[in-house]
């Protein structure tokens, strides 16, 4: 599971919205969902507030996603060709 999992496993868990959450950590909505969706990730300030309302640790909130799960994440996110192309780039 990725950070932005965690997050929402926690948000969900607390039967909150993405506005109900946000206003407890002092962000909107759109920053929850950009946190939930990987797009962008909390400050350090909120991922203990996070870790605080997950009843967990910082560390454990962004421990690694292990090589196997972000794998099958990212074939089920991209197609061949984008991941294709994603290799290339990284290999220039």
């Amino acid at each position: 599971m990725n950070i932005g999992e965690k997050i929402k496993t926690i948000r969900l868990k607390k039967g909150e919205t993405l506005e109900e959450f946000g206003e407890a950590l002092g962000a909107t909505k759109v920053s929850v969902h950009n946190w939930e969706s990987g797009r962008n990730l909390p400050n350090k300030r909120r991922l203990k507030r996070i870790a605080e309302l997950g009843n967990t640790t910082v560390e454990e909130l962004t421990e690694p996603e292990p090589i196997d799960q972000l794998t099958e994440r990212i074939l089920k996110t991209y197609s061949k060709e984008q991941v294709q192309d994603i290799i290339v780039k990284l290999a220039e």
